[in-house]
């Protein structure tokens, strides 16, 4: 796994951060209280980084990831 792999376009946080490679991404979602990590967005997008860091495009694992925090926002 390459977990050190950059995505495409950087994740935009709404603390203004960004998130540039998988293992930020990864250790965003890892740092989530227990229950929020545990909804389905959530395990989605770490699948989607789990998958892409095998091989292929980074724009699945930054879709999933959005889709989770703009879920995780709304709710």
């Amino acid at each position: 796994m390459v977990w050190s792999r950059k995505f495409e376009e950087p994740i935009p946080l709404p603390d203004g951060r960004k998130l540039i490679r998988l293992r930020d991404a990864a250790n965003y979602i890892i740092n989530l209280p227990t229950e929020t990590v545990s909804l389905p967005d959530w395990q989605l997008a770490m699948e989607a980084l789990s998958l892409v860091s095998e091989s292929g495009s980074t724009t699945l694992a930054r879709l999933a990831f959005l889709k989770a925090l703009n879920s995780n926002a709304q709710g």
